[in-house]
């Protein structure tokens, strides 16, 4: 199973994808970590910046905030489009918790 997803990830990153698994946490402790990992992924010439949110375990409100601070870099900058692939059901509670229910909507649309 892991091999398929790993073609997956490995299909969309030639076709324009960056990919990007979030970590299990994502709280004010590791929100600098997981933000300079996003940070890396806006100089790159792919056209959609890919999260993964398969893994994430708990996030809180500083998580949710740097995936909308991703976002709007992202229109400013008018060239990619974030694509949250997989989130778990960690990541679509706190979504929903915060009324941002939408977002995950508008952000797995591909």
């Amino acid at each position: 199973m892991a091999d398929k997803k790993n073609k997956a990830t490995d299909q969309k990153a030639e076709k324009g994808y960056v990919p990007l698994k979030l970590p299990p946490l994502i709280d004010i402790s590791r929100v600098d970590h997981t933000r300079s990992e996003l940070l890396r992924l806006l100089d790159s010439p792919k056209n959609e910046i890919v999260v993964d949110g398969s893994a994430v375990e708990r996030i809180t409100t500083p998580g949710v905030q740097l995936l909308l601070s991703l976002e709007k870099t992202l229109a400013q900058r008018g060239e990619k489009k974030l694509v949250l692939a997989n989130p778990s059901g960690a990541l679509r509670d706190a979504c929903a918790a915060l009324g941002l229910s939408h977002k995950l909507q508008e952000w797995s649309a591909v």
